[in-house]
Formats: structure tokens, sequence, C-alpha cells
């Protein structure tokens, strides 16, 4: 049961290229001390690192480069690159091959390809097919929020958050009535679309292009990672997605597929008993009935 009084235990830092932040609920009234909490954030910034390092493309010593280099043959990794690369061939899977965190660099290397990834948990070994480059992207990012909100949860965190670019995790008790306050911005900036959404044990992911706007309309960043070219704005495409689901890799796969396909179809998200909102070009707003009714406009977030 929760005290009287509680406090929430904060770090915030850059990781994998984006703004993290690590939360940690805790009963001021309970046996864990703040120094305890302190070291168990520490902690939790020092596996984020880990995995930053195992995961980053960016990094020439990382598994994923040295996957990459590999051509085919078999590669020793980490424990959490076996399940990092075991999630990118399930979410490309589900999402019928709209998720796409794999490129070819060879002539007849296709999707097909993924299905010949072969993993070995045992003996810590990956082979991917030669040609078949990895590109875990915003996956990764997801992955390990769910990771690390859970080993807090492990080590006796009364409850967690942990975000990494947009993809966060929340498990536990959180400190608004059990629940995590989670802010929602609208990407027109207006106030009636922006707010909160109270979650308890769950991922959150949103998933955009980047529009600022000039006398053009929208100016896109963003990429389709199974063509690698810009995302084309049309008229009455999506472009802003928050999904919230059983885990943050989830929300993130389906944020990205949402956003990729540009459908504001949002019965598939609905039948996995995941929840959704979206933003079209023309700032119509579409979402789920769970959406609607946990979602409170024009709030500051408490967390």
């Amino acid at each position: 049961m929760i005290g009287a009084v509680s406090e929430v235990v904060e770090r915030r830092f850059r990781a994998m290229g984006c703004r993290a932040s690590i939360l940690v609920h805790r009963d001021i009234d309970g046996d864990v001390d703040r120094h305890t909490v302190n070291q168990w954030v520490e902690l939790a910034a020092r596996r984020i690192a880990h995995l930053e390092r195992c995961w980053s493309r960016f990094d020439e010593t990382s598994d994923i480069s040295a996957i990459n280099r590999a051509e085919g043959r078999p590669v020793r990794i980490d424990p959490s690159t076996i399940d990092l690369v075991r999630f990118m061939v399930i979410g490309h899977h589900i999402t019928r091959g709209v998720f796409h965190p794999f490129h070819s660099s060879a002539e007849g290397v296709d999707s097909s390809s993924i299905d010949g990834i072969g993993l070995d948990p045992i003996s810590q070994i990956v082979k991917v097919p030669a040609g078949l480059r990895l590109d875990p992207g915003g996956v990764g990012k997801g992955l390990a929020s769910d990771l690390v909100a859970r080993q807090l949860c492990d080590l006796g965190a009364l409850g967690a958050l942990v975000e990494i670019g947009g993809d966060m995790r929340v498990v536990g008790k959180g400190p608004h009535h059990g629940f995590w306050s989670v802010g929602v911005e609208d990407p027109f900036g207006r106030i009636d679309g922006a707010g909160v959404v109270l979650v308890q044990d769950g991922g959150v992911s949103t998933s955009g292009l980047l529009t600022p706007h000039d006398e053009s309309g929208p100016i896109n960043v963003s990429v389709d990672p199974r063509t690698r070219a810009p995302i084309e704005v049309r008229p009455g495409r999506v472009i802003s997605a928050t999904v919230i689901a059983g885990t943050a890799f989830e929300a993130e796969v389906w944020s990205t597929e949402l956003l990729v396909s540009g459908s504001t179809d949002l019965e598939p998200i609905r039948d996995r008993g995941h929840v959704a909102r979206v933003v079209t070009e023309r700032g119509e707003v579409r979402a789920t009935d769970e959406w609607n009714r946990i979602f409170s406009p024009n709030e500051v977030a408490l967390v």
C-alpha cells in the first residue's frame, strides 16, 4: 500500500542520440531509502549505456556493426542483442512488413531474407544472411525502455518510468493515484489537442513527421524504413501517431506502422487490445474509444 507521502526520484540525460528519462516512485514511509533509489537510477542509466554500445549501428564496435560486417558468418553477441534481433523480426512480421528495421546491400536480398536469420540464445550466436543489414532504429529505444523499467521493478521500486526518445515504459504504481500521467503533444501546437493520458503498466510511443510549418505547409524529415526515401506528406495522411500497448516495443512498432502506412484505420490496433490516436496532415484527429476514455485535454502532465 502506498504511504501518505511519496516522491519521484528523477534523472534526465541523453542516450541513443535522444533525450532520456528515468523516474522511480518511492514510498517515503516504506523500507527503501532515497540513497538506495539513487543507486538503482544510476544502475539503470548504466544499463541503457550498455545497450546503446551493443545496439548502435553508428558504433563500429557494437554488436549490430559486427553483424552487418559479417556477411553471413556467425557472430557471438550480447544476450540483449539476441532479444533485439528476435523482436525486430517479430515486429516486421506482425505488421506485414510495414515495420522494416532491415535493408539490403546486395542484389537478390529482400524482405524474405529475414526468415533466414538464425538465433542461438544458448551460445549467444546470431547469423544474418549476407547482404542483409540490421537497423534497429526506434525499436531499440522501446526495447531498452522495457528492459530497464522491468529491472527497476525487480530491484524493488514501487513504480518506474523509463523514456528514451519518445518511447516510454511505465511499470508498477505511479504517483497519480497509482497511475503515471503522461503528456501528449499536438503536432500543430494546438492547446485543445494536447493533454495527458493515465497509464499504469504499459508502453507509450509517439511517431511523427517533424513538421514545422512555413508557407508551403509541413516540412518532412522522416523516412520510410522500407525504401529509405522521405515519407510523402500527402493530403489527409497521418503525420503523428501515438500508441499505448503492453510494452514500449509494441507501442513503437505500431506507432511506426501507422506513420509509415499513413492510414487512419485504427481497427487493427484496437483488435490487438492497444490504444491509439492519430493526427492527419489536415489536423483531423482519430482515436480508439479507449483513448477518449483515458485522455484529458489541456492538462499539464505530472511527470
